[in-house]
């Protein structure tokens, strides 16, 4: 297990959670049609999921980040790329006309259209598909790092955002801090990430939160200390409402933290006999309603993270000197 925080470098680390590198495989294969066993040096191996206590980030020990080939893999999936994340709208507000917006891991361009007329749009992405589509659209988009693209334009840029990266970024601090020199003194940067202050830290079947789609998961105080760090100023933190595409994946997420808490459970991530056993039930109660109401409406209560949904997007300032 890494002794050191991935972002802050402090040995202050507590383990949280386990999977099975096994179950990882067969999920990605058989969930989603891809395979990920070319990734890990051993598949009979466990992931440890470990928190740092001084900054508080997350993230899953040893380190097993995805390749070109596996994001080329899930967006042959029609639901991966979405057109219309609610992010989008709300990060739009935080963006003026005449702003230069460098968008980081772009893929296709759909953030583009949420911008007003004026804005200057450019995009970074790797994908070839993707950059493909987004030029095919009109989009000023390259196959560059954020790194070669601060060295290039240092300080030129209103806005750099990226949505649903960072998770995947197996160096959040250097990736950060890119960021942070392509803007301009006075500039913003927006960030949205899967939020581990939401039903999704309790979520034992969010695979694709784990390695080697996302590596590491981020709560409110972790985005915190990475920007102060960064000496960035956070201005907002918004956190989305439960998406109406995840509120049957919600439902069964609290029923079954409900569960666990009537049997004294706890989350774990490794899959075990008790672990089936419980899923089973969780199965048979979301297909009862007036009893999976009940306990569904029991968890809503006693779960203090109650109807946020995936996603955070965090606004946050340079200083102008």
């Amino acid at each position: 297990m890494q002794e050191h925080c991935l972002y802050c470098g402090a040995d202050a680390i507590t383990r949280i959670a386990e999977v099975e590198v096994a179950r990882l495989i067969e999920v990605y294969r058989k969930g989603f049609g891809v395979d990920v066993e070319r990734l890990f040096s051993d598949t009979s191996a466990r992931l440890t999921l470990v928190s740092c206590r001084t900054c508080d980030l997350r993230w899953f020990s040893p380190l097993v980040a995805g390749d070109d080939r596996l994001y080329e893999d899930l967006q042959k999936l029609s639901w991966y790329y979405q057109d219309d994340k609610p992010e989008y709208g709300y990060a739009s507000q935080h963006i003026l006309p005449g702003d230069a917006v460098l968008e980081v891991g772009c893929g296709k361009g759909a953030f583009a259209p949420f911008l007003a007329n004026g804005v200057q749009y450019r995009g970074l992405e790797f994908n070839r598909l993707a950059v493909d589509k987004a030029r095919g659209a009109g989009l000023d988009v390259e196959a560059c790092s954020i790194a070669a693209e601060a060295e290039r334009v240092p300080a030129s840029y209103d806005v750099v955002c990226h949505f649903q990266v960072l998770e995947h970024v197996s160096a959040p601090r250097a990736f950060l801090v890119d960021c942070v020199r392509a803007l301009r003194p006075g500039g913003r940067l927006i960030i949205t990430v899967p939020s581990e202050d939401s039903f999704l830290s309790i979520a034992e079947d969010a695979w694709l939160n784990m390695p080697p789609h996302h590596v590491t998961r981020w709560t409110d105080s972790a985005l915190r200390f990475a920007l102060a760090k960064l000496q960035l100023e956070a201005q907002e933190i918004w956190h989305e409402p439960v998406a109406s595409f995840h509120a049957a994946w919600y439902r069964d997420v609290l029923i079954n933290f409900g569960v666990k808490r009537l049997f004294g459970g706890r989350t774990v991530l490794a899959s075990t006999h008790r672990g089936r056993r419980i899923a089973r039930l969780v199965r048979l109660l979301g297909q009862t309603p007036l009893l999976g109401d009940w306990v569904f409406a029991s968890s809503v209560r006693a779960f203090s993270l109650r109807n946020r949904g995936h996603s955070v997007c965090v606004v946050a300032r340079k200083p102008m000197a």
